[in-house]
């Protein structure tokens, strides 16, 4: 028989923060600045307004 260990709730609550600042540092935020980088990109180039203005 084995016997579990309880976890305070408050080191529950900061491993599942930390968990999902990784989440956010690891695989959202590059999504975010790419996309950024690219609305720029548009911008300058005025591609953006030539596709806002006939698409």
């Amino acid at each position: 028989m084995t016997t579990q260990v309880r976890k305070n709730v408050m080191d529950m609550f900061i491993d599942g923060a930390r968990r999902g600042f990784t989440i956010a540092t690891t695989n959202l935020l590059p999504n975010v600045v790419m996309a950024f980088v690219i609305i720029q990109a548009l911008k300058i180039t005025g591609l953006l307004d030539w596709g806002g203005a006939y698409l």
